[in-house]
């Protein structure tokens, strides 16, 4: 072999050790056992004018690994709550390593809750510190409080061993109810930030039955240049996330010829185009195309038949129409443009859009609308009858 290809064979082995020993290890890495992993975020008003008092939902990880929800002897015992109040976010986390052991971890929080009485105050400065934060995601799901923030994380999860985790499920079953919008931090954020269209996120509870505490998600909290100003209940939120073209699926009760029926909401779109009149009116055209199925049905008429299918249909179309006026007149009576309408002037009539901007939130209390509902129905189950006695 010559010294040439001597050298180029001393040299690969030289690279190929430098890499091996560059890929062995990250230099940053942190140990499971020095770090306190969040799961969730309570922000609350402070006890003192202007403070903000900050709970941070830790996960046991040794309590963890122990066993299933099923066999646990107690739930609190896989996580700590920890809080602490200051001036500023960033401060009163900074103050919380005090009490923790472990350093704080935000890379796996999954929500952000905030209690209704900082939500009413303005919550933008609060944000302000997760939005900086390197490790923070702006993926988390971010929800309003009936209530306390703190309260929400101390209430015990049905299934999951972390409240925390229980709230993000949650949040995800809305995917097939629709009784409240699925938000995270950067959708509220870009939102609030935004001049033509006015932020809003879902409401979470606690509600007791049979002496048991636990967590539903439901409605929506309305907010305008970052104040909490009204809510829409779960009719009403149905009607908005119609406008927004963000219904997935959902439910329908009605009744047709005095017959109960529950109505499933298999798929549902949204066109929504404006139009300016020469005297300045605005006018909202929405079109909607939805399938729906009959989930079940009570005593009365056979509802599954051509004829009665088109009274089903219609039901649909008026209940779904009825969603919408109601969220459009509640909105309008909050001066909330949560749906966008004004984003929409923008796009289509961004000239004219120039001189509506700075009194949108007048005019947007003399939007006119128009709603169209296509409705088209699916077999939905084994039967085509209802089951009744000879």
């Amino acid at each position: 072999m010559t010294i040439k290809g001597k050298a180029r064979r001393f040299l690969a082995a030289a690279l190929a050790l430098v890499m091996i020993l560059l890929l062995s290890g990250c230099f940053d890495r942190r140990e499971l056992d020095t770090i306190a992993i969040v799961v969730g975020v309570g922000l609350d008003k402070g006890r003192e004018e202007g403070n903000v008092r900050v709970t941070l939902q830790i996960a046991n990880i040794g309590s963890s690994e122990q066993s299933d929800p099923q066999t646990a002897s107690n739930e609190a015992s896989s996580f700590v709550n920890v809080t602490e109040e200051g001036p500023a976010v960033n401060y009163a986390v900074r103050n919380m390593q005090s009490k923790v052991s472990r350093l704080i971890y935000l890379a796996h929080n999954k929500v952000i809750v905030i209690g209704e009485e900082m939500a009413k105050t303005g919550i933008n400065n609060a944000l302000d510190f997760f939005v900086r934060a390197s490790e923070a995601r702006l993926t988390v799901n971010l929800l309003v409080a009936e209530g306390k923030a703190g309260e929400i994380l101390s209430t015990s999860a049905y299934l999951e061993q972390l409240p925390g985790t229980e709230i993000q499920e949650l949040i995800r079953d809305q995917e097939i109810t629709s009784t409240a919008p699925i938000i995270t931090e950067l959708d509220f954020v870009t939102t609030m930030i935004e001049k033509s269209v006015e932020a809003f996120a879902p409401l979470i509870k606690i509600v007791e039955e049979n002496g048991e505490k636990h967590l539903k998600i439901s409605g929506t909290a309305v907010f305008k240049d970052s104040k909490m100003v009204g809510k829409f209940d779960e009719y009403e939120t149905q009607g908005m996330l119609h406008v927004q073209d963000r219904f997935q699926r959902g439910v329908l009760f009605v009744r047709i010829q005095d017959t109960p029926a529950t109505i499933e909401i298999l798929d549902a779109k949204t066109q929504l185009r404006p139009e300016v009149f020469t005297d300045g009116t605005v006018m909202m055209h929405m079109k909607l195309n939805v399938t729906a199925g009959l989930g079940d049905q009570g005593e009365g008429v056979n509802l599954f038949t051509p004829e009665n299918m088109e009274m089903v249909k219609n039901a649909v179309s008026d209940a779904i129409k009825d969603q919408i006026a109601r969220a459009i007149e509640k909105a309008k009576e909050y001066d909330a443009d949560i749906f966008g309408f004004g984003k929409k002037l923008s796009r289509y009539y961004p000239e004219q859009w120039k001189e509506m901007a700075e009194q949108w939130d007048n005019l947007f209390r003399s939007v006119q609308y128009d709603v169209e509902v296509n409705v088209v129905t699916k077999l939905s189950g084994r039967t085509t009858t209802y089951i009744k006695p000879q």
